[in-house]
């Protein structure tokens, strides 16, 4: 029953005026990122920081580097963060084209570039910092796979 709940305490209207954040932080991932938010906001509160934090949508990471309007891009107070894990980039090939270490060089090489260009972009309509970090991958099929995503990682750094 309704009844059985306490009553709500009445609220201060100046009190409860929503304050804007002096930082946002807008987080791009190649995976789902949305749990990382509770501690973010945990943080913010305990270390007594007026900061926001949020997500943009799930894997969209170029599209929102390439976007001025995009959430990570429009950021104008804060950081925007963009969480890669190379890896992340196989799961956009066909299984037939995973089998072979060439076709995955091929592919990773051509999408370094392809996010190298896009950070730029970013970067050109930015106006915040923006925080690239590189996450560990997982489940490497072979040796070759794992060398072969060291490698990018490396040459993503290089040409940043």
């Amino acid at each position: 029953m309704l009844s059985d709940f306490p009553p709500l305490p009445a609220l201060d209207h100046e009190a409860s005026a929503v304050q804007k954040p002096d930082l946002t932080f807008v987080v791009s991932a190649s995976f789902t990122a949305e749990p990382l938010l509770p501690g973010l906001r945990f943080w913010f509160k305990e270390l007594g920081l007026q900061a926001a934090a949020e997500t943009a949508p799930y894997g969209q990471v170029l599209q929102e580097l390439l976007n001025p309007a995009s959430a990570l891009s429009s950021n104008k107070r804060g950081v925007s963060v963009v969480l890669l894990r190379v890896r992340d980039w196989l799961r956009e090939l066909p299984s037939d084209r995973t089998q072979s270490i060439d076709d995955l060089r091929t592919y990773l090489e051509k999408t370094v570039h392809e996010f190298v260009r896009a950070m730029r972009t970013h970067r050109g309509h930015a106006s915040v910092e923006t925080l690239l970090v590189l996450c560990p991958s997982y489940r490497y099929s072979t040796p070759d796979e794992k060398a072969l995503l060291a490698q990018t990682e490396s040459e993503l750094l290089e040409n940043l």
